[in-house]
């Protein structure tokens, strides 16, 4: 299911989704004790399924300020007015833990589906600054190396 918030208030698509009698698989709250234990049990899911794929955020220009009309006599835009207007979409992609739920045999067709529908469910996760070491975590230990 794909849910796009409105107001971002706290447990807004987890209550909806119980009132819809649909609660989110993994919802100690609002969810079914039984579903969730047979998914726990059968599928090794231990945690709540939802996950945020991505973020589509306005502009980082304050609507309020007063911004400088860079278009161009044809009502094109200027390189730097095209930049100040751009949304920022971040994409997260699935935990593997929670991809290998979803990659289950049993559940083939329901994947297929779903990467059909929104193929960025497919992108690995990658981790840019170097790990939970953090970024420099490999020089350091290179230095450490050298120091011995």
């Amino acid at each position: 299911v794909l849910c796009e918030p409105l107001t971002g208030r706290t447990h807004q698509i987890r209550k909806h989704a119980s009132s819809l009698s649909q609660p989110i698989l993994g919802d100690t709250q609002h969810g079914d004790t039984k579903v969730n234990r047979w998914w726990r049990n059968n599928r090794g899911l231990d945690r709540l399924a939802l996950h945020c794929l991505s973020l589509d955020l306005p502009s980082w220009q304050d609507e309020e300020e007063e911004v400088e009309d860079l278009s161009k006599p044809d009502g094109s835009t200027t390189d730097e007015e095209s930049k100040n207007n751009e949304r920022t979409v971040c994409v997260a992609p699935l935990p593997p833990d929670f991809a290998s739920v979803l990659q289950h045999p049993d559940l083939v067709d329901f994947w297929n589906t779903a990467t059909a529908n929104e193929p960025r469910l497919m992108i690995e996760e990658y981790d840019e600054t170097g790990g939970s070491f953090g970024r420099y975590y490999r020089k350091r230990v290179a230095d450490n190396d050298a120091e011995n």
